[in-house]
């Protein structure tokens, strides 16, 4: 099977490593959907009225517990996203020179032991 240059291209845009090209712009990462928000308030009102919990908690304050924010920068997310796809196999990024050790025949290394 021959992979093509579309397909290759297909890939990149599904991971969206350099940005969305194809379709909607995303949303930013801390929307909530307002209809929804509007409905947890008032399933916790009624938790509230069923005598289930004493006090309401500000439901934006629960999405966003304060301390709980997540800052990673794009090196980072690039650096982890790369890790994930390239495996154990991945040789790791080092200043030293990589010695090339001389193949020893079967024969010689049982005479040698």
């Amino acid at each position: 099977m021959e992979v093509t240059p579309q397909t290759i291209k297909n890939y990149f845009i599904k991971s969206t490593l350099f940005g969305s090209r194809i379709g909607p712009r995303p949303r930013p990462q801390d929307y909530i959907d307002p209809p929804v928000i509007t409905e947890m308030e008032q399933m916790a009102e009624q938790l509230k009225a069923a005598g289930r919990i004493r006090d309401v908690m500000n439901i934006q304050d629960f999405i966003k517990l304060p301390g709980e924010e997540v800052e990673d920068s794009l090196e980072d997310l690039i650096e982890h996203v790369a890790e994930l796809y390239a495996g154990p196999d991945r040789d790791m990024e080092t200043d030293e020179e990589v010695i090339e050790q001389p193949q020893i025949k079967l024969s010689k290394a049982l005479v040698a032991l």
